[in-house]
């Protein structure tokens, strides 16, 4: 399993404050992420999360997902969990600059998943920036434990239900929207998050550009300045439903 520093928790979130916006600016960096990679497809939308079918707990409740068919090698693995702090690592790969807008997606969470295929086998893996070799609390290390039943449950939505195409490479992310579960609590009181608001507890500014009604233009208006990504598709959300 990848891991980090608390320290790099702490670049992180200055990172997010400094550099990168929430909202709709989030699913652009992961649009131009897929561009760099050489995909042609992009899809993504909501899920509400696989309850008791997964053993993983950032499996169980909403998170948003994206897919896109780009070319995945196994360097790539190295240049992810770099984050943009090491360029030869970027380098070796097809991800490109892929870690550096990576760091936007912990707007929404605390860890996230990936699923990818080379064509001929698939990798999984949980990154969070919170496992440390020594030191970390329980919950953060219980998070590193990856289960078939949970790499079959991400399987099964990329492959059966999202249709990623067989024989060839593609990527999946895989976003738990962060809850007041993810996080510990250190004598009755709530450990600081990376960022201190709960998309998976509470809709928000978060995730807006779901319900938005012009988002398919606002994507649209993407396409003209990337040089692969020819489709870029929403699958649709139940979101507001899961939060009444």
């Amino acid at each position: 399993m990848a891991k980090f520093t608390t320290d790099y928790v702490n670049l992180i979130a200055n990172n997010l404050r400094d550099r990168y916006k929430t909202g709709f600016p989030v699913l652009k960096e992961l649009v131009q992420n897929a561009d760099d990679a050489g995909a042609s497809s992009l899809i993504f939308g909501y899920h509400r999360g696989y309850e008791d079918k997964v053993n993983h707990p950032l499996l169980v409740g909403p998170a948003l997902w994206i897919l896109n068919n780009g070319r995945f090698i196994e360097q790539d693995r190295e240049a992810i969990r770099s984050f943009g702090l090491n360029s030869k690592a970027a380098e070796t790969g097809s991800i490109g600059k892929f870690g550096l807008g990576m760091k936007s997606v912990f707007h929404l969470c605390e860890a996230f998943f990936y699923i990818a295929s080379d064509g001929s086998q698939n990798f999984y893996e949980i990154l969070s920036p919170w496992f440390q070799d020594t030191g970390s609390h329980e919950m953060y290390q219980r998070w590193e434990e990856i289960t078939q039943k949970d790499r079959e449950a991400l399987l099964t939505t990329a492959v059966k239900d999202l249709k990623a195409p067989e024989g060839k490479s593609w990527f999946m992310l895989w976003v738990p929207l962060r809850q007041k579960a993810h996080v510990p609590q250190i004598e009755g009181q709530l450990h600081a998050p990376i960022i201190d608001r709960f998309p998976g507890d509470k809709f928000g500014k978060d995730l807006d550009f779901f319900t938005e009604q012009d988002i398919e233009r606002r994507i649209g208006q993407l396409l003209p300045l990337l040089r692969n990504l020819e489709q870029i598709s929403f699958m649709g959300t139940d979101t507001l439903a899961a939060f009444k």
